[in-house]
């Protein structure tokens, strides 16, 4: 069959592909499909004995992929779903674990590119920016509706607007009279409440506000840790998992959740030992964002702004695993035998904190089935560490 030409380019192809370390046989999961650039090159590299899992809450995309890999549709499941309920889609797959993920942050080109769907505010059309048209909020709703402190800090907040106040005014002043209908109606007033000096920038004055908008109406931040936590919970040990931002906000959130899934203890680092019996589910495999080179955004200037992070899979190293028990029993020894006052008492305020903490934690998730011993005896208190570690690579 001819391949049909899309016209879209996915950014950051070759990184992503080189990150996720494709294996033939392997089973991999395009998270967001959008127009199946990602997924095609995926998929290619696959066997018969492969399997590529591509999500999108945008059925318009579904049914494109359906066209474009339709000479790969025997190792190609497609999903209408949002990728925030991953969890769900593995478990009814009956997918136990995957090699790869790759989830591309925002709105696609052909979303931007359809006036129709009221992402962009260079055409005129109703107001919309539903990412999956069969949600009921649209872009309408949301700013002839929410108060004016509620659109202020969507500005402020999603679009890092500075002149949200001026813009959240001039729009409630405005809907007194009329509703705001068309994407063109929303950025002239949106223009119309800037200074001078901010007409003059480079972007369009509308740009961060229809972000912003975006954002809010689809829950764009919303669903991002719970794809992240559900994305490491079923990568298989030494699977990938890449993810492409776009913006600052996408990129501190997806930052914060890989360094806590890689760091593991969450003890305050005067503590001893570790008590709270959490482990690294992943390691990082890049420290600093991979970024379009010259060449890329020479070709696909909506690449500008495209980094992708990555983490690998859990990974159970058993020397490793021995040499840190074997230091964790040495810091036992120490509690157990202190032999000077001062660590004596060092060792003392520590256990205090501890008991608290784990008091507190009973409280707060009501585990009745803990005894109530209030007579710590410190000497018989064992204490376990988790032995994963997370390493970060340049």
């Amino acid at each position: 069959m001819e391949e049909i030409n899309y016209g879209h380019k996915p950014v950051l192809l070759h990184e992503c592909l080189d990150a996720l370390a494709i294996r033939p046989d392997g089973v991999y999961l395009d998270g967001t499909l959008g127009r199946a650039g990602h997924s095609l090159e995926i998929v290619r590299r696959l066997t018969a004995g492969g399997r590529l899992i591509a999500l999108d809450r945008d059925e318009t995309a579904i049914e494109a992929a359906q066209r474009r890999l339709a000479d790969y549709m025997d190792r190609v499941t497609l999903v209408h779903s949002n990728f925030s309920a991953l969890d769900d889609v593995l478990r009814e797959l009956g997918v136990r674990g995957v090699d790869g993920m790759l989830f591309d942050l925002g709105v696609s080109s052909p979303q931007l590119d359809d006036a129709a769907r009221g992402f962009s505010y260079k055409q005129d059309a109703p107001l919309d920016m539903r990412m999956d048209e069969s949600a009921s909020y649209t872009a309408r709703e949301l700013v002839n509706t929410v108060s004016y402190e509620e659109l202020k800090r969507i500005l402020y907040e999603y679009g890092e607007e500075r002149y949200a106040p001026a813009i959240a005014k001039k729009i409630c002043a405005y809907r007194t009279e009329k509703p705001i209908e068309t994407t063109l109606e929303l950025a002239d007033l949106i223009r119309s409440a800037m200074p001078a000096a901010a007409l003059r920038e480079k972007q369009h004055p509308a740009k961060r506000s229809f972000q912003a908008i975006r954002i809010a109406v689809n829950d764009e931040l919303g669903e991002l840790p719970p794809m992240l936590r559900a994305a490491e919970k079923n990568l298989k040990p030494g699977g990938r998992l890449a993810v492409i931002t776009f913006h600052s906000l996408e990129d501190r959130i997806v930052k914060s959740e890989m360094q806590q899934a890689a760091r593991g203890c969450t003890c305050p680092p005067e503590f001893p030992v570790c008590i709270c019996g959490k482990k690294p589910l992943v390691k990082l495999v890049t420290r600093k964002p991979i970024v379009s080179g010259p060449a890329e955004l020479e070709e696909n200037p909506r690449a500008r702004s495209a980094k992708p992070s990555d983490q690998e899979g859990r990974c159970h190293d058993d020397k490793r695993a021995e040499r840190d028990e074997k230091r964790v029993f040495v810091q036992r020894e120490q509690v157990q035998r202190p032999q000077r006052g001062g660590v004596v008492f060092k060792i003392q305020r520590a256990w205090q904190r501890e008991r608290i903490v784990q008091d507190l934690a009973v409280l707060l998730h009501g585990d009745k089935d803990q005894p109530d011993d209030r007579d710590h005896d410190h000497d018989r208190q064992e204490h376990h560490q988790d032995v994963a570690h997370a390493q970060l690579f340049s």
